[in-house]
């Protein structure tokens, strides 16, 4: 688990693995119209919900790449509400360089989340 404190300005996030509790979170914030424009594979279901999260554990083993729910962090550093994903992955085990990727859920937009927790994966 990564850890973003909070500011004066936004709330402090945790980063963890994604879980199968996150499964609604993780559908309803693919319903947001503009998260999906940015999506290769949007999620629909429970069961798409289960596999990418699968997917996600495969690539942690694998060593391919590193996805983590983003959720705020309460005052005493509880996981509260999933606002986002960000990953790194690395297309080619082998690969010198790789990918990042990021979403953010409409209410927690416009409050630096994206860039916080870019920041924390890539340090």
């Amino acid at each position: 688990m990564l850890t973003v404190p909070s500011s004066p300005a936004a709330s402090g996030l945790l980063l963890r693995p994604w879980t199968e509790q996150d499964i609604p979170s993780l559908v309803a914030a693919h319903r947001d119209p503009i998260v999906r424009r940015w999506l290769r594979h949007p999620v629909t279901t429970d069961e798409q919900a289960h596999r990418r999260i699968e997917a996600h554990r495969a690539g942690r083993r694998a060593g391919t790449g590193f996805a983590f729910a983003i959720v705020q962090s309460g005052p005493d550093g509880t996981a509260g509400e999933l606002v986002g994903s960000v990953s790194i992955r690395r297309p080619d085990g082998e690969a010198a360089s790789g990918a990042v990727g990021y979403w953010v859920v409409a209410s927690a937009r416009g409050q630096g989340v994206a860039p916080r927790a870019l920041n924390a994966v890539c340090v």
